[in-house]
């Protein structure tokens, strides 16, 4: 359901910077041994399916669209013409 109460102060953010098994388990070790009453999943990946998280999980979910001035794929095309990314679908 939707939460009765606005949550005005959002006390720390945790990011899951890599899906390693190593780096899997540490942020498993780090969300279970918080004392967070509730942990908002913003990746694109569904944690709980890759690590168990013994907290209630919701999963924030969002769409991306670019405005008229496209700065992010200029900024995307850029790099990926400058690196070995780039090159790989050649």
């Amino acid at each position: 359901g939707i939460a009765s109460r606005r949550i005005t102060k959002r006390e720390e953010v945790l990011p899951a910077l890599g899906y390693s098994a190593a780096e899997l388990s540490d942020l498993r070790a780090t969300i279970n041994g918080s004392d967070a009453e509730l942990v908002v999943c913003g990746t694109p990946s569904d944690l709980s399916h890759l690590i168990e998280i013994e907290k209630p999980l919701v999963r924030a979910r969002y769409e991306f669209a670019e405005g008229d001035e496209q700065r992010l794929s200029r900024c995307l095309s850029s790099f990926l013409d400058a690196t070995e990314l780039g090159r790989q679908s050649e």
